[in-house]
């Protein structure tokens, strides 16, 4: 069986780990703009592997966007202020 992503090559089962699941559906949510379910997708991820540098990574990703800030160093607007 292969799974094919739009953003890479195809993944076969024996490729697929808790870690690299939890990557690739918290990087959906992002790019959703959903950041409540990439963190709840991250957590279970991080307690399954939690030295996975992607997921780290994307996790401080995440905590940037739920500050409002991007790697420019602007602000996004927020408009609950």
């Amino acid at each position: 069986m292969t799974w094919c992503f739009d953003d890479g090559p195809a993944a076969t089962p024996a490729d697929s780990s808790p870690a690299k699941a939890a990557a690739v559906a918290a990087k959906v949510c992002l790019n959703q703009g959903e950041t409540a379910r990439a963190a709840a997708v991250l957590g279970p991820g991080l307690r399954a592997v939690p030295g996975s540098f992607e997921l780290l990574f994307l996790g401080r990703i995440l905590e940037r966007e739920k500050n409002g800030r991007v790697s420019t160093g602007k602000q996004i607007a927020n408009p609950k202020n």
